[in-house]
C-alpha cells in the first residue's frame, strides 16, 4: 500500500510535467491530483527536490526497461512500442513530451524503434518519423481509443507515411517560398515574449523567475503581479497570446493560398520563418498547445481560412492537415545550438515538407 501511494504521487508529478511542461510542479497540485494531502507527500519524499530526483530515476528506469523490452522480443519494434503506448495511454503524454519537448536526452535510446541507427546525421529523419509517430498516435489513441488488435494497421499507415509522405503531385516553387517569409521586423514588439526566449536559452523555463524578468525586461516586479497572479499564469497567458498572434498570421498568408501547392509552401514558409523570430512559439505549440488539436476538434475554428485548408489537406490523407503545422516547429536540434541560424532553419524546413510530401529520403524499416 504504501508503495502503490509512493508510486502514485511520482506518476501525478510525471503526468504534470507532461501535460503542463512550462508550469512548475508544485506539491498542492501532486497531492490534489493523488487526494492525499500535501504534508502526506513528505512521508514519502524529504522535499520537492527528492520527489523530483525520484521521478527522473523512475523515468529513466522505466524507459530503459521499456526499451530493452521492445527490441528484445524479436517483434517489430515499433508495433511493440505501439502496444506499450496503448497500454499506457497516458504515458503518451509523458513520452512525447521526453522525445520532442524539453528533455533531449532520449532522442537517440528511441532510435531502433523507428528504424534509425541513432547516429547523428539520422537527427532530421528522427524528427520526421517521431514527429508523424506522435501525432498520429494522438489521434488514434487518445481520440479514436486504437485497440491492441488495431495496432498493426496503424504502425502499416504510419508507415506509409514514412516511405510515400502524402502523396500527391508537386513541385517545390522557391519564390512561393521566399513570399512566405516573414520578417521579424515586421512583427509586434513584446517584452515580455522576448525575456521568456532569452531566459528560456539560458536556464530553461522552470529556472524562469519574477526577479530575472524584471531584470531581462526593466520591468518592476509589482507590474507583472498586477496583472498576473503568478509566474505560471503570465508564462501560460503569454503562450497562449503568442499561439493566437501566430494562427491569426498564418491565417492571412492562408486567404490567398489558391490550392494545396500554394497552401503548404504559405505553412512550412511562413511556420519555419516565424519559428527563428519567435522560438517561444514552437514551444508553446509543438510541446504544449498541439495535443489540444487532436483532443479538441474547434482549436481552428476562429481562424477560417487555416480551418479550411486544414480540412483539405486532411481530405487528402487523414491528418494531413494537422501534421503540416506540426512538422516544421520540429528542429533536429535547439535553435540554440551553435550554426542553427536562420539558413539552416530553413533548409530544414523544406526538407521537411519534402519529406512530407513524397516520404523519407532513407531506407524505412
Amino acid at each position: 500500500m504504501e508503495n502503490d501511494t509512493r508510486n502514485a504521487i511520482i506518476w501525478a508529478t510525471l503526468r504534470l510535467q507532461a501535460t503542463h511542461p512550462f508550469d512548475p510542479v508544485t506539491l498542492e497540485k501532486v497531492a490534489g491530483d493523488v487526494g492525499i494531502s500535501k504534508t502526506a507527500i513528505y512521508h514519502y519524499f524529504s522535499s520537492k527536490e527528492a520527489l523530483l530526483q525520484a521521478v527522473r530515476v523512475s523515468l529513466d528506469k522505466q524507459g530503459g526497461t521499456m526499451w530493452e523490452h521492445i527490441l528484445k522480443t524479436g517483434l517489430d519494434p515499433l508495433e511493440v512500442f505501439t502496444s506499450e503506448m496503448v497500454a499506457r495511454r497516458e504515458s503518451l503524454f509523458i513520452y512525447a513530451n521526453r522525445f520532442m519537448g524539453f528533455d533531449p536526452s532520449p532522442l537517440f535510446l528511441t532510435a531502433p524503434v523507428f528504424g534509425l541507427k541513432g547516429e547523428k546525421g539520422e537527427r532530421e529523419e528522427f524528427a520526421f518519423r517521431a514527429g508523424i509517430f506522435f501525432l498520429l498516435a494522438f489521434d488514434a489513441i487518445m481520440k479514436q481509443n486504437l485497440t491492441q488488435e488495431q495496432v498493426p494497421d496503424f504502425v502499416a499507415d504510419v508507415r506509409r507515411w514514412y516511405e510515400k509522405g502524402l502523396g500527391v503531385d508537386f513541385c517545390f516553387d522557391q519564390a512561393l517560398w521566399d513570399a512566405s517569409a516573414v520578417d521579424p521586423s515586421s512583427l509586434e514588439d513584446d517584452r515580455i515574449l522576448d525575456a521568456l526566449d532569452r531566459l528560456f536559452a539560458s536556464s530553461g523555463i522552470r529556472g524562469v523567475t519574477m526577479e530575472r524578468l524584471s531584470r531581462e525586461t526593466g520591468m518592476a516586479q509589482s507590474s507583472f503581479y498586477y496583472r498576473f497572479k503568478n509566474k505560471e499564469e503570465l508564462v501560460s497567458e503569454t503562450g497562449k497570446k503568442e499561439l493566437a498572434r501566430f494562427l491569426t498570421f498564418l491565417d492571412g498568408r492562408l486567404a490567398f493560398a489558391k490550392d494545396e501547392v500554394d497552401a503548404l509552401h504559405i505553412i512550412f514558409g511562413t511556420t519555419s520563418s516565424y519559428y527563428f523570430a519567435r522560438p517561444w512559439l514552437s514551444r508553446m505549440f509543438a510541446v504544449v498547445a498541439f495535443p489540444g488539436v487532436f483532443l479538441t476538434s474547434d482549436v481552428f475554428s476562429p481562424f477560417p481560412h487555416l480551418s479550411s485548408w486544414v480540412g483539405s489537406l486532411s481530405e487528402v490523407k487523414a491528418n494531413a492537415g494537422e501534421l503540416a503545422l506540426f512538422l516544421p516547429l520540429l528542429p533536429p536540434m535547439r535553435p540554440t545550438e551553435q550554426g542553427w541560424g536562420r539558413t539552416a532553419c530553413e533548409a530544414h524546413a523544406m526538407r521537411m515538407l519534402l519529406r512530407f510530401v513524397y516520404g523519407s529520403d532513407m531506407e524505412v524499416s
